[in-house]
């Protein structure tokens, strides 16, 4: 029986295949990059084990972390654009929104509604 990860890349060309050491691969199933395909087929491995077929194509060029929505990597560029969301009370800065709200209703709760 062929495993799902065979099953992804059992489409790939025959010269692509693990004997090929060198070059740059990207998984398909979650889109980290390997430079050695037996690095890659190590990898591939994880995903059967874990029993995950996460597909994350939104890769962040910064730091090479990969998501599955658009909108997540978009809220992750903040940690190394520098933006901060500014707590209008203490002025302490936050990366998310989320974040900044939890500060809020933990440290200001009685100054502070979000609702």
């Amino acid at each position: 029986q062929e495993s799902l990860v065979e099953a992804v890349y059992s489409d790939e060309e025959s010269d692509d295949d693990a004997s090929s050491d060198f070059g740059s691969t990207q998984c398909k199933l979650c889109g980290r990059e390997f430079f050695r395909n037996c690095s890659l087929a190590l990898h591939l491995k994880s995903h059967e084990c874990m029993g995950s077929i996460e597909i994350r194509p939104y890769k962040c060029e910064t730091c090479g972390k990969s998501y599955a929505q658009k909108s997540v990597l978009k809220k992750h560029m903040a940690v190394h654009s520098g933006e901060k969301l500014q707590c209008n009370i203490c002025n302490v800065g936050f990366t998310q929104r989320s974040s900044l709200v939890r500060h809020r209703k933990r440290l200001h709760k009685e100054l502070y509604s979000d609702s």
